[in-house]
């Protein structure tokens, strides 16, 4: 009889699926990746919801120590909901991770709290080979506001006192940092415009854990090539003791828990191109091929000019800082660049933004007159963003802004003067092309407003530009010109009123 108890309590153990050790209990069998978006199966009683299954609430690999306290890491697929002050926005990611902190049998009570920085005692990614993978530069910064329990919505404030300790380093792009056994509450933030303090954190036993952090990995770690990682976190707690001075609290260290996650390169579409997030944060173009993907034509000295028509309502150009719809025909863009090498410093856009050439054939061969205002104050049209422009005196005649011309007759030589200027009075106009970005833009044109179509059909577009740029010349004010190839595109108008 003995032996069969004994054969019994090692096979419930083994059907758990859990792994005791030292006192800790290790959860090693759930699916590390969830599908679901952190959503339990509630019923209602007497008009309040009751979570039916308590087991669903430690679903993901978890660890449990011997003061009762349970880690709990999930890892959400794509696009989920996270929570901030009671509200759910969406967030798409490569995989969202979810540290989740309490116990199956106890409650937490009042009076504990997450790290003041809202960073780890250990945060480790490693790849297939055991290599440690670094997060980003600025991973860490600013954690508790960014991805904090209980913070405030995306843009809002956290703030600090004075004469933070070392340890607490918020500007520091570390994941973790060595909390002390005693800390004040005077170091945690407070909500702006109130005195609340920020952290605070409860857990009930016959609810699901309370999240410590909802992190998107893609923002803290770049990861060139798809595969499984192992992935080991360890948070921090603290908690109020029995100290006569109620600002003195406690650390509570919890569990590290390891689990495996499935990572793909940060790959997207910005702008029409192929993008991927690099070591540093910022985005490394993937498929140079794709810059060149208009009607392009390159002259001898390497650079070329490409026209791309983009389809009736597209996003185009920036306004005061930010991106903003036209609804248009269709919308030209000029560009210009080089798949060999970079432009460097001393580049420029024709002072009056006009062109060498700007001609619209129709179908029978004929010229269509552009409107009679179509090239006024081109330069300023497409390089202001907010900012009024100041043109010196005694303006060669060519230069004309006022002139509704798209062309101009254009000198070898040019002076910095031609140019008007900023309000800090940077001149207006310089231009840099790299090999390892997409073409700089020369013009961004709305065709309905240069020409006024009578006839639906295909038209052809030729479009030549010129650029100026500083020399070798003794005075470092006289640009030379720049002649670029004229490019050749078929683009299908419609009456406006269509």
């Amino acid at each position: 009889m003995k032996s069969e108890r004994i054969s019994i309590i090692v096979l419930a153990l083994i059907s758990s699926h859990c792994f005791i050790c030292a006192g800790e209990i290790t959860n090693i069998s759930t699916n590390p990746t969830a599908e679901m978006t952190g959503d339990y199966a509630p019923t209602r009683t007497n008009g309040r919801a009751f979570f039916v299954d308590p087991p669903e609430f430690w679903s993901g690999p978890w660890k449990q120590s011997t003061n009762g306290w349970r880690v709990q890491l999930r890892v959400y697929n794509q696009t989920n909901f996270m929570l901030r002050n009671g509200a759910g926005y969406p967030v798409s990611t490569n995989l969202m991770l979810s540290v989740e902190w309490g116990s199956p049998v106890k409650d937490s009570g009042g009076g504990y709290f997450v790290a003041p920085n809202g960073k780890f005692a250990k945060f480790e990614l490693l790849d297939a080979k055991g290599n440690i993978v670094p997060p980003m530069p600025r991973a860490g910064n600013h954690a508790l506001q960014k991805w904090g329990h209980r913070t405030p919505p995306p843009g809002g404030a956290l703030c600090y006192g004075t004469d933070l300790p070392a340890w607490l380093s918020l500007q520091s792009g570390s994941l973790v940092a060595a909390f002390p056994e005693t800390t004040s509450t005077n170091v945690y933030p407070r909500f702006a415009g109130s005195d609340q303090m920020v952290g605070e954190i409860w857990s009930f036993a016959n609810r699901s854990p309370a999240f410590i952090s909802m992190l998107p990995l893609n923002e803290i770690y770049f990861v060139s090539n798809e595969g499984d990682y192992t992935l080991t976190v360890q948070p921090v707690l603290y908690k109020q003791g029995n100290h006569a001075d109620a600002a003195i609290l406690d650390r509570v260290d919890l569990p590290s828990v390891t689990t495996e996650v499935h990572l793909a390169p940060d790959v997207r579409k910005m702008g029409g191109y192929t993008v991927m997030r690099g070591t540093n944060g910022l985005s490394v173009f993937v498929d140079p091929s794709e810059f060149w993907n208009g009607v392009w034509k390159e002259g001898p000295d390497g650079w070329r000019v490409q026209l791309r028509v983009s389809p009736p309502t597209t996003w185009w150009g920036f306004q005061e800082g930010g991106d903003y719809r036209a609804a248009t025909n269709v919308i030209l863009r000029v560009e210009w660049g080089s798949a060999l090498k970079d432009s460097g410093g001393g580049y420029f856009l024709a002072p009056n933004g006009k062109f060498a050439k700007f001609e619209l054939l129709d179908a029978k061969g004929n010229v269509v007159p552009p409107n009679p205002k179509a090239g006024t104050n081109l330069l300023e049209r497409f390089m202001v963003r907010g900012l009024e422009l100041t043109h010196g005196p005694d303006l060669p005649k060519w230069v004309s802004q006022e002139s509704g011309s798209l062309v101009a007759k254009f000198p070898k030589t040019a002076s910095t003067n031609a140019y008007p200027h900023f309000p800090n009075g940077q001149i207006a106009g310089e231009i840099e092309s790299p090999t390892n970005r997409p073409p700089f833009d020369i013009a961004i044109l709305k065709l309905d407003e240069v020409y006024s179509i009578t006839n639906e059909g295909d038209y052809t577009l030729t479009v030549q530009p010129v650029l100026y740029k500083q020399g070798n010349q003794g005075d470092r004010g006289v640009l030379d010109r720049v002649d670029l190839p004229s490019v050749t595109t078929k683009v299908h108008l419609v009456p406006e009123d269509k």
